[in-house]
């Protein structure tokens, strides 16, 4: 997933900027795929230089979700069930936040 979060110094809610997507890939025994989304909610609310996330949600309509062939697209809702799950959501209830460590090893 390629979704670039925008917030403006010294204020904590981040929103989608234009042009982020959503890609889901996979493969089948005849060929690779990939279906892209470019309308969906994702909204995140975190200090400044994110040392706390304090909510995260995530919300994608199915059929959003488009391949480069229509009967892909319909061969995907009906694997996802689009008609009885129709979005594709996601809310953060709790997270922990680990500093990143660089590591002195050397290969």
């Amino acid at each position: 997933m390629s979704i670039t979060l925008l917030s403006v110094q010294g204020q904590t809610p981040y929103k989608l900027v234009t042009g982020s997507l959503v890609q889901v890939t996979g493969t089948s025994n005849l060929h690779d795929w990939d279906i892209l989304a470019s309308t969906f909610t994702c909204e995140g609310n975190f200090t400044i230089k994110v040392q706390e996330i304090n909510s995260l949600y995530f919300s994608l309509p199915v059929t959003h979700l488009k391949s480069k062939d229509r009967l892909m697209d319909t061969r995907s809702y009906k694997v996802l069930k689009a008609n009885e799950y129709n979005k594709i959501t996601f809310k953060l209830i709790n997270a922990t936040i680990y500093p990143f460590k660089k590591s002195n090893k050397t290969s």
